[in-house]
């Protein structure tokens, strides 16, 4: 919250700055086109000077040249004119009278060697210059004007004579060109790269320069403008909203203040200081209406205020006690989705039990889990006493105390002293924490106590009727989860047991197959142990080792008792096999784990086996694992159209069908695995 004199303030800052910045932002961009336009303007004109007057200094050049060249013949002294015209002419640098025929220079001024770059343009254009035609050529930094001179007779008829070369200034030219410029151009022949320039480039004797025009000073001297009349701005900005804030302050914030300090003082007073504005003269006897009203009412308010408090200290120890039940509820679900897990342990389901039991009574802080075993009592879980101590203890029923029912129980090991022999006690002592009082609720099934929960206090606690009606609950929890797990155990040795019975029935149907899916299992689940393969990894390769054949029964005997090779309808009927293990094991959700594994035990690497055509890594891995097994168990097993292969006969024919039928990885491990085990 803040006050009505900052809101005000805040707001007209927002609008003023908004305002400016909308103007200055304008009034930025609309200069800045303006400083830009103008560059532009004056580079197009000044861009054609230059073209200009480049053009009228070579005419000029030229022209005087030619002039020159013309009367040259006829000079008596040659060598004269032509330091004159060098002194006198502040673009030509030098001039050489060259006879091209014979490799002369007859005359030059200043003494100058030619090029042998220069001779060789010279030669190659010597039938053109020879026409009475001019060159032009640059090398390197020079420029230089080729003009051959003939002497003519009476007859109209010429006579060459030989070549005048003008070494021209080429800076002298630029000079005077730069003389056009202004402060802020520049004729470079490097191309500009910092910002506010523009440039246009120019040919100037075979080179490549660049007219550049800078308004970097003027985009800078607006700058420090803009700058100077935003602090004139913001100068005025604080004087106009001062000037506001006062008049706001006398006209709507002090009424508006001195009426809030009314109402937070919490006075019983009607309000009488009058508002300027309308709409707050309202509030104000809307207020001092509902004052009234309030002071008529004030009895009966005290009066049921009283009855309220009582109220309130009811529902405050109500709530107390349902957050309690809540948290407990919390637990209880918590634990029943521990045992609604069918694979956890039951040792992991009792830690986990007995922590979150503790944690959800207040009175408690150790506890323990015993079962009954035949006559015997045994440890199970401990929280907080040394389990590994109390595991090895076991109590006959006459030297146990448990509870019929569930109830709190004081100093249990003073009376363990009745029961138990000196020996037994001192070890029972020693691996539990001290108790001073126990919860104790035993653990049945259809009404036998199979068991025995106990949470213990090291202190002298009251026993909340809540808290032992918990324990019964979670007593209640813990009985089902044991019979759960009893039931659940049963079943799965039951299915098992249905398991093998049809493996050896498939053995009398099919007498090839005697002994050979424990033989498979054998070997596979040894191969897994090779391969550091986990306990429940190694226990579903062992099952899907046994079942792998169990489709067999919808193969005819006829063919799976031949003694000879089968032909090639008979291997087909023999390739439905993998599916039908599939079908049976799907139709049991105990066995569905193994169907995949199954299904795919013939597949081979490079997609040419059966029933699918699966390749590499689509083969599930257990089932390339199989395949290995059942493969070597083949080569071991001697048949009528064949006989028993040797451990090296074996692994030669492995590492054949590497990378064809096998895994290339898993086949080199295994026959390490076989090295290891039979060489």
């Amino acid at each position: 919250m803040i006050s009505l004199k900052k809101w005000f303030k805040n707001n007209i800052k927002l609008i003023f700055l908004s305002l400016f910045l909308i103007l200055y932002l304008m009034w930025v961009i609309f200069t800045f086109h303006i400083i830009y336009f103008d560059a532009e303007r004056r580079m197009d004109i000044q861009y054609k000077k230059i073209l200009k007057t480049i053009k009228i200094q070579e005419d000029l050049i030229f022209n005087n040249i030619k002039l020159i060249t013309n009367s040259y013949a006829y000079v008596v002294n040659s060598q004269k004119i032509l330091e004159d015209i060098v002194n006198s002419n502040k673009y030509i640098v030098s001039i050489i009278d060259y006879k091209p025929y014979v490799d002369i220079i007859d005359k030059t001024y200043p003494k100058k060697k030619l090029s042998n770059n220069l001779k060789l343009e010279i030669k190659n254009k010597l039938n053109e210059l020879e026409k009475e035609k001019y060159i032009q050529i640059n090398i390197d930094n020079s420029s230089y004007y080729i003009v051959p001179y003939f002497y003519e007779l009476i007859s109209n008829q010429k006579i060459f004579q030989g070549l005048l070369i003008f070494e021209i200034n080429q800076e002298a030219i630029l000079s005077q060109i730069k003389n056009l410029l202004l402060n802020d151009e520049k004729i470079t022949l490097n191309k500009p790269i910092q910002k506010f320039v523009m440039y246009k480039n120019f040919i100037f004797y075979s080179k490549k320069y660049y007219y550049i025009v800078n308004f970097k000073e003027k985009i800078y001297s607006f700058f420090k403008v803009s700058l100077s009349l935003f602090f004139i701005v913001i100068l005025f900005y604080y004087i106009v909203k001062n000037l506001f804030i006062r008049f706001l302050e006398k006209s709507i914030i002090n009424p508006v203040k001195f009426f809030s300090e009314h109402l937070e003082k919490g006075k019983e007073e009607l309000y009488t200081e009058k508002f300027k504005i309308n709409e707050f003269e309202i509030l104000r006897e809307a207020f001092n209406k509902m004052m009234y009203r309030i002071n008529n009412d004030k009895i009966e308010l005290e009066s049921a205020y009283e009855e309220a408090h009582a109220m309130n200290e009811e529902l405050i120890e109500t709530n107390r006690r349902l957050e309690e039940y809540i948290n407990k509820f919390e637990s209880i679900i918590k634990i029943i989705g521990k045992i609604s897990l069918e694979n956890i342990d039951e040792k992991t389901f009792f830690d986990e039990f007995l922590k979150i039991s503790i944690s959800s009574i207040p009175e408690v802080k150790y506890g323990s889990i015993a079962i009954k075993d035949k006559n015997n009592w045994k440890f199970i879980s401990t929280y907080g006493h040394n389990f590994e101590i109390l595991k090895k203890v076991n109590l006959s029923e006459d030297n146990f105390i448990y509870a019929k029912k569930t109830k709190v129980m004081d100093n249990i090991i003073q009376k363990d002293k009745k029961l138990l022999d000196d020996g037994t006690l001192e070890i029972v002592k020693n691996a539990s924490m001290s108790i001073r009082k126990s919860i104790m609720s035993p653990l049945k099934i259809k009404g036998v106590i199979i068991g025995q929960l106990s949470l213990d206090t090291d202190e002298d606690v009251e026993i909340s009727d809540e808290s032992i009606k918990f324990v019964e609950t979670l007593s209640s929890l813990t009985s089902a989860f044991i019979r759960l797990k009893r039931l659940s155990k049963e079943e799965g040795k039951l299915h098992k047991n249905i398991i093998l019975a049809l493996i050896k029935a498939l053995e009398y149907y099919d007498k090839y197959t005697k002994g050979h899916s424990e033989r498979v299992a054998k070997y596979a689940t040894e191969f897994a142990e090779f391969l550091n393969l986990n306990k429940e990894e190694i226990r579903k390769i062992y099952w899907a080792s046994i079942t792998h054949d169990i489709g067999k029964f919808f193969i005819p005997q006829t063919i799976l008792n031949k003694p000879g090779k089968l032909n090639d309808r008979e291997y087909e009927i023999i390739k439905e096999h993998p599916i039908k293990s599939y079908e049976i094991l799907s139709s049991s959700e105990y066995l569905l784990e193994y169907t995949k594994i199954v299904r795919h035990h013939h597949e081979k690497w490079d997609g040419t086996g059966y029933p699918d055509g699966l390749k590499e890594e689509n083969i599930p891995y257990f089932s390339r694992i199989i395949s290995l097994a059942d493969s070597f168990d083949a080569m071991r097993t001697e048949r009528p159209y064949k006989k028993e292969m040797s451990i090296e006969e074996i692994i030669e024919e492995i590492r054949k069908n590497e990378g064809t039928q096998f895994d290339p990885i898993l086949a080199s491990k295994f026959i390490e695995f076989l090295r290891r085990k039979y060489l």
